[in-house]
């Protein structure tokens, strides 16, 4: 298989693509920012997710909810 048709995942997300990607809302993304939950980095005007840390926020919560 070449590079060129290895899937590509971006390690940096905005808001609304971790969203769409994680399921969870705009505003709870900011609701965890401010609790101190998600780390967030700012390009300009930007804010944007990395994936790692999305995944063990979203690893973290499954623990906490296991059945």
């Amino acid at each position: 298989m070449s590079a060129l048709n290895v899937p590509w995942a971006p390690s940096s997300l905005t808001i609304m693509q971790a969203a769409r990607y994680s399921g969870l809302s705009r505003s709870y993304f900011y609701k965890l920012f401010n609790a101190g939950l998600l780390p967030r980095l700012k390009a300009g005007k930007r804010v944007l997710i990395l994936r790692a840390d999305l995944d063990a926020y979203l690893e973290s919560i499954k623990e906490v909810h296991k059945p």
